[in-house]
């Protein structure tokens, strides 16, 4: 089965970075709007890899006629992508804390 892409990460932008979803819809985001996108894109499709959602993103900032925020240079590109990894750093910490937690929580005594 072919996995879909969930672009439900796009109700998430409007309602927690409102301008950046203006910016969308009109077609006039910034570098850093696209890197933003592209990091909520991976946290809906964790099926996809972080460079998956990085070009994907490019391609739809480049076929919304912003093709100079898709004009990365290596550096840039590979920062952008550490960026929208790290997502997936953090969700690993907070998962391993949570279980330690449940851990101590469950073997002490009330």
């Amino acid at each position: 089965m072919k996995n879909v892409w969930n672009d439900n990460w796009r109700s998430e932008l409007e309602s927690n970075d409102y301008l950046c979803y203006i910016r969308l819809c009109e077609c006039r985001n910034t570098r850093h709007d696209m890197i933003k996108m592209a990091k909520m894109m991976f946290k809906y499709n964790r099926w996809a890899d972080p460079e998956d959602c990085l070009i994907r993103m490019m391609e739809w900032m480049d076929m919304n006629s912003q093709f100079y925020l898709a004009d990365l240079t290596q550096k840039e590109f590979k920062e952008a992508l550490d960026f929208v990894r790290n997502i997936w750093y953090n969700i690993n910490v907070i998962k391993r804390f949570t279980k330690i937690l449940h851990f101590l929580y469950t073997k002490t005594d009330r």
